[in-house]
């Protein structure tokens, strides 16, 4: 049983949609005995919203300050700390390594965080996009079944960065008469326990 079938397991035995929002995301909508889902196909495709998400976007913009190609960002300087490198080209060959992986793209979040409460505009932007992102998977799930009474479960890291909830509710109230939303802490192991015990 995966992440996302626990986190469906959470609450009342109600018409739900889960959304897991961490290095990756996953959506998965089972209303009315038929499963739906959104996301959940890697990084190359579907990881919109996630930690891995938001900070390539990041590099990009620090990439495009660093060359002049873009507005100038504090995030030119915090990924160059961050990774440990001289200067942005050098951060080529650090993201060739076999041994760099997906999390550790995902690892620059909190440097975003930083810059963006450092008032920072693209850094905010990224959060706040990054809470459209994650509206979408839920909305796209929603749009499929027009099921108006639906428990929304979410979990994940992302979801305790302020700026991304907060957008990412505010989405949700624009696009869909939705409220019932549930912040989860620790569903896998929770709910895994439950469900095996």
């Amino acid at each position: 049983m995966s992440d996302i079938d626990l986190v469906l397991l959470a609450g009342e035995n109600k018409n739900k949609i889960a959304l897991i929002a961490g290095t990756g995301t996953n959506c998965v909508g089972w209303i009315g005995g038929v499963k739906y889902k959104t996301g959940g196909l890697g990084k190359d495709l579907a990881d919109q919203g996630s930690g891995y998400w938001m900070s390539k976007k990041a590099i990009e913009l620090a990439v495009k300050s660093y060359d002049r190609r873009g507005k100038t960002t504090s995030l030119q300087t915090s990924v160059v700390k961050f990774y440990k490198v001289k200067k942005i080209p050098d951060l080529k060959e650090l993201f060739r390594k076999s041994d760099f992986y997906k999390s550790d793209f995902a690892a620059l979040v909190p440097t975003i965080v930083k810059c963006a409460s450092s008032g920072d505009e693209l850094s905010n932007k990224i959060l706040e996009y990054a809470g459209l992102e994650l509206a979408m998977h839920v909305i796209a799930i929603y749009k499929q079944t027009m099921f108006k009474n639906c428990n929304i479960i979410c979990t994940g890291n992302i979801f305790k960065i302020e700026k991304v909830k907060m957008s990412f509710e505010k989405h949700l109230k624009k696009r869909i008469n939705q409220q019932l939303i549930n912040y989860l802490k620790h569903p896998t192991f929770s709910y895994g326990i439950k469900y095996f015990s």
